[in-house]
C-alpha cells in the first residue's frame, strides 16, 4: 500500500511517467514493464531476492491475494516449490471464474516449473487441455489432450483421445479429427468410414436398420455401459456436424437405433429431434416429421 511517508515519492514518480496507482490507489505499479525491467536490472542478485521475498511475506498476509503475483515473487525469491502450489491455485481460481485462456496460461507454467507427483502431474495437464477447450482454443486444445494421453492409462487415454478428435473437429481439422474420432468409436464397436463411398453405404445400412426397427420404445433407466456409449455417440455427432453431414447421419441414425433399445429417454428424445431435421434435409420420409413431432412432444410432456 502507499503509505503517508511514501507519497511524495510515489507523485515525483507518477510526474515522471514511472508509476501509477491502480484500483482504489492503495497499490502503485510501473507505468511500463520497461520501466519494471530496467529497476529489476539494475539490483544485485542478493537484493532483489530479498525485494520479492518480502513482496510476497506482504501479499501471503493479505486474505485473498492475487495468487499469481504471489506465485512470481515467489519464484523470484528462489522459492519454486511454493510457487507451483499459487500457480496450480491462481489456474484453479481462474477457470472458475471463467477466465479460461488465463487458467491455461497459468497451469502451462505450473508445468513447466514441475514438482508434482505424476499423478498432480496428469491430472493439471487434462486441466490445461480443458481450460483450453473452453476458450475455444481448438487445436491447442486437442494437441493438449493428445499430449495428455501419452501419459495416461488405457481407458483414460480413450476418452483424452476422443476429445482430441472433438476438439480437431470443432476448429476445423476434418481429416485429423475424423480419423481419431474413427479409431475412438471403433474400439466400442462403432464404425465411422473415412471414405465417400463408405460413408453413403454406411448411412444406407444404418438408415435401413432404423426403419425396420421402428420408434417404438419401452423406457427404462439404461445400462452404463450402454449410457456412456450413447454420450460418446451425442459429443461425435455434434463434433461432427459443421464439417461432415453425411458422417453425422450415419452416428444419428446409430444413436438414435441404440437409444430405442436402451430405453434412455433423455437420448431418444435428442434422437428424435436429430431425426426431424435430417428427414427435413432429405434422409427418410419427411411427410412423417408431423408424427415424430407429436411423438417427441408427448415424450417431452411426460419427462417434464
Amino acid at each position: 500500500g502507499v503509505s503517508v511517508d511514501t507519497r511524495g515519492v510515489f507523485e515525483t514518480l507518477r510526474a515522471a511517467r514511472l508509476a501509477v496507482s491502480t484500483g482504489d490507489g492503495s497499490s502503485v505499479e510501473c507505468f511500463h514493464d520497461k520501466v519494471r525491467e530496467a529497476v529489476c536490472l539494475s539490483l544485485a542478485a542478493d537484493t532483489l531476492r530479498q525485494v520479492h521475498a518480502a513482496l510476497a511475506k506482504v501479499l501471503t498476509a493479505e486474505p485473498a491475494p492475487d495468487r499469481a503475483q504471489l506465485a512470481a515473487h515467489l519464484l523470484g525469491a528462489g522459492e519454486p516449490a511454493r510457487a507451483v502450489v499459487e500457480l496450480v491455485r491462481a489456474a484453479e481460481l481462474a477457470f472458475d471464474e471463467l477466465g479460461f485462456d488465463r487458467a491455461a496460461r497459468l497451469y502451462g507454467e505450473a508445468l513447466a516449473l514441475g514438482g508434482f507427483d505424476p499423478e498432480a502431474t496428469q491430472r493439471f495437464r487434462v486441466a490445461r487441455a480443458q481450460a483450453l477447450a473452453e476458450a475455444g482454443r481448438a487445436r491447442l486444445a486437442a494437441e493438449a489432450y493428445l499430449d495428455a494421453m501419452q501419459h495416461a492409462a488405457s481407458d483414460a487415454a480413450h476418452q483424452l483421445e476422443h476429445s482430441a478428435a472433438v476438439q480437431h473437429l470443432y476448429g476445423g481439422g476434418l481429416e485429423e479429427g475424423r480419423r481419431l474420432l474413427a479409431r475412438t468409436l471403433a474400439r466400442r464397436g462403432v464404425r465411422l468410414p473415412l471414405g465417400m463411398r463408405g460413408t453413403l453405404a454406411a448411412l444406407l445400412v444404418e438408415r435401413t436398420r432404423l426403419r425396420l426397427r421402428g420408434l417404438d420404445y419401452r423406457e427404462r433407466v439404461p445400462e452404463p455401459p450402454k449410457a456412456e456409449l450413447l454420450a460418446l455417440l451425442e459429443t461425435s455427432t455434434l463434433a461432427l456436424l459443421r464439417l461432415d453431414f453425411l458422417g453425422a447421419a450415419v452416428l444419428d441414425a446409430r444413436r438414435l437405433r441404440l437409444a430405442l433399445d436402451a430405453g434412455d429417454a433423455a437420448a431418444v428424445a435428442f434422437g428424435l429431434t436429430r431425426e426431424m431435421w435430417n428427414r427435413h434435409l432429405g434422409l427418410g420420409d419427411p411427410h412423417d416429421v408431423p408424427k415424430i413431432e407429436k411423438r417427441l412432444g408427448a415424450l417431452l410432456a411426460r419427462t417434464d
